[in-house]
């Protein structure tokens, strides 16, 4: 087994904000699966290290400090990597209590390098779990647990999502890299927790993870199911989003006439209705144009607006201190005169940089007060040259088309429509949106629910996995 590690062991990752219930569903999938399961927690070696550091109970704080730390020091992949050596070593202490159809289940993933060294393994397959900001706020803020108040939960879960360097906490990376979504908000309301978790864990296992095991052990009979509509239609806009020359990302969207159905992931020998793909879309500048990344400025237009407003600030905008260098390299330390976003030495070329942060009154200036920044109530949408995926799935869309009674206009786009977009999406009569990543931008959110369109986060397979999983 030691010697077949990487070809035949098939290794499920969990990822997921704070209070989403990762480690929930993943112990419950280790009970689920019985002796076949291995659980891991790569938290585990940081609260060993607070321990040696003399913290008996560390705060989730104090456990993103230390991953901080012991990546930037021993690189990305480190927790990962001791976690494999762990079960190396298990595998060479006890060979026997290890088979080829046992599943490695590693929870509380939180850095893209850790992913990056995992996919090294060909059977890995990380999963991602999602709930709403208000049930994970429910689940773990109290007077009794780590996070006392709302506030304490905002910032680590600002924190957890996406810090502005390499090594440190990067959940909404981890989830954009996922295999497979799952949705972990209240499903059984009436249910006690353990039955709860078995249920779910349950369901997990039909359409998930007895996926994986068909694809790792092919002498394994499990019974097989087809993708649900939403997967083969989110797995059409992925693969629309390619076509995109955005410097930032690329987004796909799909319009599709979905009939009425049974829920997604019924397991029946009777066909699905059919649907049918109206109009596609991609985020590209207008035909004749020329993309960011062939124009002379070489950039993304709106980092360029950015920094053509940088250079002109000569004082902090909050204390008046004078600003004497704008943004610093986590790696190497080099500073440059204006804003960046990533470093530009040919050492740690594409590093993300470290916002310039006022010696007066300690606040990240570009982050809070430039147009565009990540606190600021602007992205500067509007002075993107791209039409947005969504923009363009519904300029393809006929004007004529009308669905049918049966069924309904649904938008099935990688990332959740900006403010713009939904004001669009609204107006053609779309009557329901399926995103798949999510964007912080609740004005979108209102006004789509005001205009009447459901807002569904998809769950099932990703593209990422679709051809290999539904072979």
């Amino acid at each position: 087994m030691a010697r077949q590690l990487y070809s035949s062991v098939l290794i499920i990752g969990f990822v997921g904000p704070l209070g989403s219930g990762c480690s929930f569903i993943a112990h419950g999938l280790q009970d689920q699966l019985g002796d076949r399961a291995h659980y891991y927690k790569l938290s585990k070696y940081l609260r060993e290290i607070a321990k040696c550091q003399g913290i008996s109970d560390p705060t989730t704080e104090q456990l993103q400090d230390i991953g901080n730390e012991l990546r930037h020091k021993k690189g990305l992949s480190v927790l990962a990597e001791m976690c494999i050596d762990q079960i190396r070593g298990e595998v060479r202490k006890a060979p026997t209590t290890w088979a080829d159809d046992h599943v490695v289940i590693i929870d509380s993933i939180r850095n893209e390098g850790e992913v990056r060294y995992l996919r090294s393994f060909p059977n890995f397959y990380l999963f991602s779990v999602f709930a709403h900001y208000e049930e994970r706020r429910r689940r773990i803020v109290g007077p009794d647990r780590d996070l006392k108040k709302e506030e304490d939960f905002q910032r680590a879960d600002e924190r957890d999502q996406r810090e502005d360097h390499a090594y440190g906490q990067q959940v909404a990376s981890c989830n954009y890299l996922s295999d497979a979504t799952i949705d972990n908000n209240e499903t059984f309301p009436t249910r006690s927790k353990k039955q709860k978790r078995r249920l779910l864990c349950i369901r997990i296992e039909d359409d998930y993870v007895s996926l994986t095991i068909a694809a790792a052990f092919p002498h394994v009979e499990i019974q097989d199911r087809r993708p649900t509509t939403q997967e083969t239609l989110m797995t059409a806009a992925y693969a629309v989003s390619k076509k995109s020359n955005c410097l930032n990302r690329h987004v796909g969207a799909v319009i599709a006439f979905v009939p009425k159905e049974k829920p997604a992931h019924a397991r029946d020998a009777t066909a699905a209705p059919p649907f049918r793909i109206i109009s596609s879309g991609y985020n590209e500048v207008p035909v004749g144009n020329t993309p960011c990344a062939y124009s002379g400025e070489g950039k993304c237009y709106r980092d360029f607006l950015q920094e053509q407003h940088a250079r002109r600030w000569k004082n902090c905008p909050n204390c008046g201190q004078p600003i004497t260098q704008k943004m610093k390299c986590s790696e190497c330390g080099e500073t440059v005169e204006t804003i960046s976003r990533k470093c530009t030495t040919r050492e740690c070329q594409k590093i993300p940089m470290f916002d310039y942060t006022c010696p007066g009154c300690k606040i990240k200036v570009f982050t809070h007060f430039l147009t565009g920044g990540k606190k600021t109530p602007t992205r500067m949408l509007d002075m993107c040259k791209a039409l947005h995926a969504e923009e363009n799935a519904l300029l393809g869309m006929p004007s004529f088309y009308q669905p049918a009674a049966e069924g309904q206009l649904v938008l099935f786009t990688t990332t959740f429509p900006c403010n713009l977009c939904a004001n669009k999406i609204v107006g053609a009569g779309i009557r329901k949106v399926v995103f798949a990543e999510p964007y912080p931008m609740q004005e979108a959110r209102q006004v789509l629910s005001e205009g009447g369109v459901e807002i569904v986060q998809f769950e099932g397979i990703k593209s990422r996995a679709y051809f290999k999983l539904f072979a």
